[in-house]
């Protein structure tokens, strides 16, 4: 079930007689990075930086949050 789009995007890009290698780029995983570094905790509510993402999902990056697991966090979204 999780791949069925790519595998219906494909079949129409070979019905077409278009170059399957460019048709879906090769998926890549996002690399977890752990930090020994303890964050206070914040009490402050709000995120910092939220980001709107597909089907209304939403990702929420809170100021407590280290500087490693936001940048992270942004590369996985590229």
């Amino acid at each position: 079930m999780i791949y069925t789009w790519r595998r219906k995007l494909l079949d129409a890009e070979a019905a077409r007689g278009a170059d399957l290698s460019e048709a879906v780029p090769t998926p890549v995983f996002a690399e977890a990075v752990m930090d020994d570094d303890e964050a206070v905790a914040n009490t402050v509510q709000h995120p910092a930086i939220v980001v709107d993402l597909p089907r209304g999902k939403r990702l929420s990056i809170y100021p407590a949050a280290s500087p490693a697991l936001v940048s992270a966090a942004l590369k996985a979204l590229r």
